[in-house]
């Protein structure tokens, strides 16, 4: 088992990008309840939050997994948080947090999935290690890759390349059914 410590919140950051859900924090509902249960009874035990030690950056601990814990133990004015910390390379973040979100709480969505999956791509990962990472089925991932992600492409004029970010843009409806049938025929 884990050792769990008390950290100082003012210590922790939170980095989008080493986060697995595409809409970061929006899920506001999950941190009020954390917190209207700590109002309710303040001996309230919760499950630690999972922080990587960190070296070359501006706090020494980076969130993996507990945002909505963190925010509303701020929101309660409780300046110290029970945390697990882990020793990772930076190349593993992602998918430690990943593979920590995929295991309990809310379930990642298909924009989650298809973000995850673009930024896994991005980084040499084969199918069939993310599909295992998100717990889906190779052919559930491929088809959310041909739904959802959108490569930026290169356009040639007579005069100049221009190419648009780098990054895979995720697609929410109804754009990405009309993205998810032009792929599948450019593929067919």
């Amino acid at each position: 088992m884990r050792a769990t410590v008390s950290i100082a919140l003012d210590t922790i950051e939170f980095c989008q990008a080493f986060y697995p859900r595409a809409a970061g924090d929006a899920d506001w509902v999950t941190e009020y309840r954390y917190f209207e249960a700590m109002k309710a009874n303040p001996r309230a035990r919760f499950p630690p939050i999972v922080v990587v030690k960190t070296s070359g950056r501006s706090l020494p601990y980076l969130l993996l997994d507990g945002l909505h814990r963190m925010r509303s133990f701020a929101r309660a004015k409780r300046y110290r948080i029970p945390a697990v910390i882990e020793r990772l390379p930076e190349s593993k973040w992602l998918a430690r947090a990943t593979e920590l979100n995929v295991a309990h709480g809310r379930s990642l969505n298909a924009q989650d999935k298809a973000s995850i999956a673009g930024r896994l791509d991005d980084e040499g990962w084969s199918d069939a290690d993310q599909a295992r990472l998100l717990q889906m089925p190779i052919e559930s991932l491929q088809r959310l890759k041909i739904e959802r992600l959108v490569r930026p492409t290169a356009t040639t004029s007579s005069k100049r390349t221009v190419v648009a970010s780098s990054a895979p843009s995720v697609l929410k409806a109804p754009a990405r059914g009309l993205v998810g049938r032009a792929a599948e025929r450019a593929i067919s």
